[in-house]
């Protein structure tokens, strides 16, 4: 999972465009030109980033922020090797 902010809103045909790039699962939003980004990768997402960084400097999107995180069930899963009960 990664937050990014951009430099403006991106448009619903914008937003199915990001997620239907490789290894994009999804875009939620949590502020003005602010989401959340899920990616698939065992790369922890990387090629899957680069290819939505370079399609939204393609589109005239400036990503302005980047943090990289996981959901919290996830980060239980890799630090117990076990399912949340």
């Amino acid at each position: 999972m990664v937050v990014a902010g951009n430099s403006r809103v991106l448009p619903a045909a914008e937003r199915s465009a990001c997620t239907a790039l490789p290894g994009v699962l999804a875009l939620e939003d949590l502020a003005p030109a602010a989401y959340r980004v899920e990616v698939l990768g065992q790369d922890h997402g990387d090629a899957a980033m680069a290819a939505l960084i370079a399609h939204l400097l393609k589109t005239g999107v400036v990503p302005r922020s980047l943090a990289s995180g996981g959901r919290l069930e996830q980060h239980f899963r890799e630090v117990t090797g076990d399912a949340p009960r």
